[in-house]
């Protein structure tokens, strides 16, 4: 019978049965002990790797990319056809240039062209140079349209205003009335020196009648005489009043003349404003037909074209249709970050944007840093925070995206560089506290 190892009075050697002692007193074979020892430098090597390794600490959120001068776009400003499409995508476009044109009664280029014949009206009326009215005075054949009523009222102010001009009643008459007035001006300077000239006949008359009267005071000569050179005395004054009156009449004369004048430049002055109204209304017309009927660049760039479109193909009012994008436009990114983890956020940190367009395995991340943290939240709770894109649109792969209009993704903020064992130690207290 087995001896216990509890029995009293056992010897050591009897405290083990004979299969125990042939255990214990066996030796691990070479591999386990060599297992072990491997287990536990592989262990060490883990832990001294996940010290050197680090991971960076990432808040992750939307991303939406825009731009510092922001593409503009062009709406169709009604429901109508699309007649003729004068642009290709990506084409190089000016401020105003036209890229198609909606469906009208008016012909194009008809308004276009009077649009042109009225800026260089305006002009010559604004420099007070004659006034290129040949181009609405001839027969010509405008289809304008919608236009037509309110270029047929300015026609008639044309007209008027050309016979009242050119050749007609306002040159006319302003030269004879200023000739009539250069003719009362000259007269008045002969009459101003047949008045002087009458004077000093006076003087000297004055002068013999007083040399007269002196010797009739001394009883030289008799009266009769005296009589007789005060008698010539007055014959010498009668012209003088005569001419007097004659230069006040001049004076009235030209007054009246430079009356005339006054309210024919009022006359003018009437003329020019009603052609101008009329002028002024038919711009606005033609302003208000190429705002609605034909697609114009807002600003100079190039031209994209929002969706698929060609010619005779029908649009609705407020539909975007292109849009311009200027040169060399800077892009950045805005971002909505939640409140979760905000304050790691802080600006100056690197960023990482994957485009959705542009899968990131394929084209590669855009490298950024923040620029911007909003101190007060949206509506939403999120706060705006703008980033800075380092290389623009050029990805860390080298490659350059294309800009388009509304492009999303996500965007990694790198808010510290944690070691390995570090964020290992963090899960395992957290999970500790739970």
């Amino acid at each position: 019978m087995p001896t216990y190892l509890d029995s009293p009075g056992a010897g050591t050697s009897d405290y083990r049965s004979e299969e125990a002692q042939d255990i214990f007193s066996r030796r691990p074979p070479a591999i386990l002990r060599w297992s072990n020892t491997a287990f536990l430098l592989i262990l060490l090597l883990l832990l001294a790797l996940s010290w050197f390794v680090h991971y960076p600490d990432l808040v992750q959120a939307p991303f939406r990319l825009t731009t510092v001068d922001a593409p503009k776009p062009v709406n169709s400003r009604l429901t109508a056809r699309v007649t003729s499409l004068r642009v290709r995508e990506g084409q190089a476009v000016q401020a105003g240039e036209l890229l198609g044109c909606l469906e009208s009664t008016a012909r194009p280029n008809d308004v276009l062209a009077l649009g042109r014949d009225l800026q260089q009206l305006r002009a010559a009326v604004l420099h007070g140079q004659p006034l290129p009215l040949a181009s609405f005075t001839a027969q010509r054949e405008r289809q304008l349209g919608e236009l037509q009523p309110v270029y047929q009222t300015f026609q008639q102010s044309v007209q008027q205003h050309a016979a009242f001009l050119t050749n007609g009643f306002y040159p006319r008459k302003q030269r004879l009335i200023a000739g009539e007035l250069q003719d009362l001006q000259q007269l008045s300077g002969v009459l101003a020196a047949q008045l002087r000239i009458e004077q000093q006949d006076l003087q000297l008359a004055e002068s013999t009648f007083a040399a007269q009267r002196r010797l009739f005071e001394e009883r030289v000569i008799p009266a009769a005489e005296l009589q007789q050179e005060q008698s010539r005395l007055l014959a010498k004054q009668m012209p003088v009043e005569q001419t007097r009156i004659a230069l006040l009449n001049n004076q009235n004369a030209q007054s009246g003349k430079r009356r005339e004048l006054l309210e024919l430049e009022k006359v003018f002055a009437e003329q020019q404003d009603l052609f101008l109204q009329q002028l002024t209304t038919l711009e606005s017309a033609v302003r208000e037909w190429r705002s609605r009927f034909l697609l114009l660049a807002p600003t100079s760039g190039r031209v994209h074209f929002a969706a698929f479109l060609e010619e005779n193909q029908s649009v609705t009012a407020g539909q975007e249709l292109f849009y311009v994008a200027r040169e060399g436009m800077q892009a950045f990114g805005v971002v909505q970050v939640p409140q979760y983890n905000l304050g790691k956020v802080k600006v100056g940190q690197r960023v990482w944007v994957s485009v959705s367009g542009y899968p990131a395995g394929e084209y590669g991340r855009l490298p950024g840093r923040v620029a911007f943290v909003a101190a007060l939240p949206n509506k939403d709770g999120t706060y705006q925070t703008r980033i800075q894109l380092s290389q623009g649109l050029r990805t860390n792969y080298g490659r350059a995206l294309a800009y388009k209009a509304g492009l999303r993704g996500s965007v990694d903020i790198v808010t510290g560089d944690t070691r390995l064992l570090e964020r290992l130690l963090y899960s395992f207290r957290r999970n500790l506290a739970r």
